[in-house]
């Protein structure tokens, strides 16, 4: 089996592989041009299996790190069961030392299946809806305007401010999140400006049969929460509730939205992440004042992630390096990325629990858990 890139002269092989394996129509007369870098698994010639590659830039503690987005990840039905999809996984390991993620994020169609390469399900997000004429905990709100395309460096300049402020999230190059011309997608984008005209938040919405469907949300203040949720209480005429879909575990609205006994609410199973460099996120992670110390062995096939580390950490700075003394705690891939970059925050006393994870030095576990906070983690891009 033959791992390379998808050429550009292959569009049509690579449209019939994801009409075969995501049950759609293509038309071979209007293939879609490949846009993105993608992967193939190939079998005397033949296209059996692709992976897509999204590259970001995302937050990590508050510097921003490549990362690996994994998507169109796709089989043959006629080849499934026969490694193709272990053998393209296996080559971004290889691509990840290379490129420097530090890092790999996927949204699966099924956890126990990408969890034997590494991938672990991070807080998944809330999906709240509330009668749109209930949602009282915020006064009505005009001040704002629609995305007309002009506002761009606005809208720029709010999503970076909350990227700073949660982990995993992505850096824009381009402004495709946000429709200018929003009449034609019914994806209206608002923002809201402060007292001094600033623009301090913005709100993306659709419209779903039953409700305004919150796509993206980006604030960099209380008052800028307060005002763009505002915003939304202007919609009460034309659909009957309020849906946000994906709110992150950590997100203000989920406190702010008290009618409980109102209020539908349920969990979404999103995005899974993958430690691609240990050292790296240790190394760059964000650390307490106060001092402590640790010895973390991580148990995996992939070498940038496998291994025994030791931290000493004092003053917010750390000495990370490898070694070969006893660990302290010890754990696998799949939930070293839990612990690591879903933003949980477990305590000394909950990691024992965790499937294959085992804690040697109660003291020392503790310097760890402190080291690895609840922390606010979001991902707006999907994949």
């Amino acid at each position: 089996m033959l791992i390379r890139p998808i050429r550009p002269d292959e569009a049509a092989a690579l449209e019939k592989l994801r009409a075969a394996a995501f049950s759609f129509k293509a038309d071979p007369e209007h293939t879609r041009p490949i846009v993105h870098e993608t992967l193939g698994a190939y079998d005397d010639g033949v296209l059996l299996a692709s992976i897509t590659i999204r590259p970001y830039t995302c937050n990590w503690c508050g510097e921003y790190l490549p990362a690996l987005g994994v998507g169109g990840v796709s089989t043959m039905p006629l080849a499934r069961r026969a490694g193709a999809i272990r053998k393209l996984f296996g080559e971004l390991d290889r691509l990840a030392a290379e490129r420097g993620w530090a890092w790999g994020m996927l949204y699966p169609f099924s956890y126990p299946y990408y969890r034997q390469f590494g991938y672990e399900r991070l807080d998944p997000p809330h999906n709240y809806t509330i009668p749109l004429p209930s949602f009282d905990c915020v006064p009505r709100c005009s001040d704002g305007v629609l995305y007309d395309g002009s506002q761009a460096d606005a809208l720029f300049a709010i999503h970076r401010r909350y990227a700073d402020a949660h982990n995993l999230m992505a850096l824009r190059d381009n402004a495709n999140a946000w429709d200018a011309t929003p009449e034609r997608s019914l994806r209206y984008t608002y923002l809201h400006r402060d007292p001094s005209g600033t623009f301090d938040a913005y709100v993306t919405l659709t419209y779903a049969a039953d409700a305004i469907e919150v796509s993206e949300l980006a604030y960099t203040s209380p008052a800028s929460l307060t005002g763009v949720l505002g915003i939304l209480r202007l919609f009460e005429g034309q659909r009957k509730q309020l849906r946000f879909p994906a709110l992150p575990a950590t997100s203000p609205v989920i406190g702010m939205l008290s009618r409980y006994e109102i209020t539908e609410r349920s969990i979404y199973n999103g995005v899974m992440g993958r430690v691609l460099d240990t050292e790296t996120l240790l190394r760059k992670n964000s650390y307490p004042d106060v001092s402590g110390h640790f010895t973390l062995t991580v148990h995996d096939a992939l070498p940038s992630c496998a291994g025994t580390f030791t931290v000493a950490y004092a003053n917010g700075h750390a000495d990370v390096s490898r070694t070969d003394r006893p660990a302290d705690v010890e754990t696998d891939a799949p939930n070293l990325s839990r612990i690591l970059l879903s933003g949980i925050g477990y305590t000394a006393e909950e990691l024992p629990y965790l499937p294959n994870t085992r804690v040697l030095d109660t003291a020392r576990a503790a310097d760890f858990s402190r080291a690895f906070p609840r922390r606010s983690v979001h991902l707006m891009e999907h994949f």
